[in-house]
């Protein structure tokens, strides 16, 4: 395929957690430039489920996109930059509706991701001392060797959003460090991009 891109211009609309799905899997592993679905006040292959309703009102699967594009919004630019590379992966149920578990290594870091109710996630490790993790309703486990005191003071997990050229913080993350497991659990319930600045072995690199 090289870099001819497939753009998606035509994906299913309705009720189903396909676009959100096709959504992650079109951009992370692909870096489609383009990605919209059929329809919005009208509803394909499923009948009467359009993602807009006659008086305007968002409806069926509507929230489930505005999840996906939410989330992958807020981290195009690297997303599209490391997609379909092995310093990305994406994460997703097998199935729509499945609750799943997946462990992988994405360029040389152990990544699980646990999730539930069409939850997905995309995790980027472009460098040995960054990772990044976006998307939503996941749990995702990272075990590096450094995740214990004292490098440990140099670790630094923040909830963020991409302004082109840098990040914007949003806030504090949701997760834990686990040191006798030299692991970090990190929680996306909602629609969120997390940049994790890893510590070296050695606590005064810094």
């Amino acid at each position: 395929m090289g870099r001819n891109l497939p753009p998606v211009t035509e994906t299913n609309s309705g009720a189903s957690a396909v676009a959100p799905r096709f959504a992650f899997l079109a951009l992370g592993e692909f870096g489609s430039p383009i990605f919209a679905p059929w329809s919005l006040t009208d509803s394909y292959p499923e009948a009467y489920q359009p993602y807009v309703l006659h008086e305007g009102r968002i409806a069926n699967g509507a929230e489930g996109l505005r999840e996906a594009y939410t989330a992958l919004q807020s981290a195009l630019p690297q997303i599209l930059m490391y997609a379909g590379t092995d310093k990305l992966g994406v994460f997703q149920a097998p199935t729509a509706g499945e609750n799943f578990s997946e462990k992988r290594s994405i360029n040389g870091v152990e990544i699980e991701v646990t999730g539930a109710h069409d939850g997905q996630a995309i995790v980027i490790h472009p460098s040995p001392g960054q990772l990044l993790v976006l998307g939503y309703r996941v749990a995702v486990s990272v075990a590096h060797p450094a995740l214990v005191w004292p490098p440990l003071k140099n670790l630094h997990v923040q909830r963020v959003h991409s302004n082109g050229s840098d990040w914007s913080v949003d806030g504090e993350a949701f997760y834990g460090v686990n040191q006798s497991a030299r692991s970090l659990d990190a929680d996306l319930a909602y629609p969120q991009v997390v940049l994790i600045t890893l510590p070296d072995l050695d606590p005064d690199a810094h």
